[in-house]
């Protein structure tokens, strides 16, 4: 089959490298100039099955709460407060779980098949700063036990021990530890496996903006894309061919025997009426800095795998030779460039967790967008569009999702059964 990708954020470079590895034509469409250029460029990258456990403890998602605060956030918060006592939860809860052990399953198998080099660490770990936290997140363990998450509880002293960079001037009552859980740079991931994306064949279109999806043909979709003639990324005709990027402006459309959205702005964009998926937006800044090399092989600065403060909504990830301190979620669209509120709030609480582990006067911010799907979980399958299919609403677990997300995607398309229930992301819910 010919299948068209729009977007090349991690979601689209996963599900371009599936659907090629099954012996698809694939052409993926991104308007930016480079690969994981908007939400996938500097997120916090962590994959831990049962993650939410940590910031149900707290009362929050990951600081969504903040945004009762906004009246024009109120209309999304009910729908994910009603989605989360609806009688299906259990089910979203399980698929969730399933959707994080698969995409490590996927990953690991991706990594041993061609040898792929990015940063991740293993290890991630969730604080509960208050008495009342760590007795809700017990809690929260126990009465979840049926669904076999693999986080085990860690009292204050066995915390400190997983991670002894912890400053010990700070609150600790206890944390959910996932050891085997995982924080990663993304963005060097889907760099390297688009590489392995292009040898399979997949023609990846940088700097083209798809305008308009119209039928062709009954059930074949025809991309067309923005008139004006683009430069692919400033490369020459011979660097271009040899990396599989192309420009095709003013060829006319493209017909594809499928077009597959991995973005949430295209889908909202290009699919009429009742169609179109009621996305929230989002934005969530992040710091990556140099990380303080101990002169003494007896001190510790930052944290061996992820370590989340989920009562301030801020993630600290280990990245090679560098820290990635994320948070500050907020619905809306990003601002223009980072807000200095957003990013003093990740420094302290950077530096009260991990006193002096980073070189901030090299540190890098970034805002970026994200989105979000009332309940939760993505959106995977066929549209209710013939011809289209989506791969949307990762949000903050672009990481811990999209692996798993591009093959079962693959899998649809061929018509195979998916390796769990996964009926809980039918795009046919968002109707």
């Amino acid at each position: 089959m010919r299948v068209a990708v729009i977007g090349a954020g991690l979601a689209g470079v996963t599900t371009a490298y599936e659907l090629a590895r099954d012996g698809h034509e694939v052409t993926v469409y991104e308007r930016r100039s480079s690969i994981a250029a908007e939400g996938s460029f500097a997120p916090a990258s962590v994959l831990a099955p049962g993650l939410w456990l940590a910031h149900a403890a707290v009362g929050g998602a990951g600081g969504l709460e903040r945004m009762l605060a906004r009246p024009a956030a109120w209309p999304w918060l009910w729908r994910r407060w009603r989605a989360a006592r609806q009688p299906a939860h259990a089910a979203r809860l399980a698929c969730l779980r399933d959707l994080a052990v698969f995409s490590l399953e996927r990953l690991q198998a991706i990594e041993a098949a061609h040898q792929l080099e990015h940063e991740h660490h293993a290890g991630v770990m969730a604080l509960m700063r208050t008495p009342r936290h760590a007795s809700r997140a017990q809690a929260l363990l126990t009465k979840h036990a049926p669904l076999n998450l693999p986080a085990r509880w860690l009292n204050a002293d066995e915390a400190r021990a997983a991670e002894p960079g912890i400053s010990p001037k700070l609150p600790l009552y206890g944390a959910l530890y996932w050891p085997a859980g995982q924080t990663a740079n993304g963005r060097q991931f889907a760099h390297a496996l688009r590489a392995e994306a292009v040898r399979l064949g997949v023609r990846f279109q940088f700097q083209q903006d798809v305008v308009r999806l119209t039928p062709a043909g009954g059930t074949r979709p025809q991309v067309e894309l923005q008139a004006e003639r683009r430069r692919d990324l400033g490369e020459s005709s011979h660097s271009a061919s040899s990396t599989g990027s192309t420009t095709i402006a003013d060829e006319g459309p493209q017909t594809f025997d499928a077009v597959v959205l991995c973005s949430a702005e295209a889908a909202s964009r290009l699919m009429a009426g009742a169609a179109r998926p009621r996305v929230a937006w989002g934005h969530v800044h992040s710091v990556t800095a140099p990380r303080h090399v101990a002169a003494d092989a007896g001190e510790t600065f930052g944290p061996s795998g992820a370590v989340l403060d989920p009562a301030a909504g801020v993630t600290i990830g280990r990245m090679g030779d560098r820290l990635r301190v994320a948070g500050c979620a907020s619905l809306g669209a990003p601002p223009s460039r980072p807000a200095p509120a957003a990013l003093a709030h990740l420094y302290a609480t950077l530096e009260a967790t991990f006193p002096g582990a980073t070189r901030t006067a090299r540190a890098q911010p970034w805002v970026g967008r994200q989105d979000h799907l009332a309940d939760g979980l993505p959106a995977v399958g066929r549209s209710p569009e013939k011809g289209l299919w989506l791969n949307i609403g990762h949000g903050a677990q672009a990481w811990a999702q999209a692996a798993a997300c591009g093959r079962l995607l693959a899998d649809q398309l061929a018509g195979r059964p998916a390796p769990f229930d996964c009926g809980a992301l039918d795009p046919a819910r968002l109707r």
